[in-house]
């Protein structure tokens, strides 16, 4: 298995044509995708896992992740930190279409840097 990467959504070097437009999440509902710099894909040899929509506010688990590669992916997504602007937190509000700090997926980020602030999971950014 590889290490997770993320591509956003507007990368050239993702295979879009290859990919359909229309996920079906890992719970079953249909998770339609936009090209967007704030959109962006955690792949796991070359095939999404997780979508992410305006710097993981929103977040669809797209398949199946090994749990040897649940920090990593987190570690990958906090990277988007790093794109916003100086002093914004990144916020995850929602994870399956489910406030993000009640999905079982909460327990991953909060192990690794996260916080719950109400029903949203918050990554303070560091200003340097």
């Amino acid at each position: 298995m590889s290490k997770p990467i993320l591509v956003s959504t507007i990368d050239s070097s993702l295979p879009l044509h290859d990919l359909e437009l229309e996920f079906k999440g890992a719970h079953g509902s249909k998770v339609a995708f936009r090209r967007s710099a704030s959109n962006h894909f955690v792949l796991i040899d070359d095939q999404p896992v997780l979508y992410s929509e305006n710097f993981a506010a929103k977040l669809w688990r797209l398949a199946k992740i090994p749990q040897e590669a649940m920090d990593e992916c987190v570690n990958v997504l906090k990277d988007l930190a790093n794109e916003l602007q100086s002093g914004k937190s990144l916020k995850i509000s929602q994870i399956n279409e489910m406030p993000a700090a009640k999905c079982k997926l909460a327990e991953v980020f909060l192990k690794n840097g996260f916080e719950k602030k109400e029903d949203e999971l918050v990554l303070r950014k560091e200003i340097k």
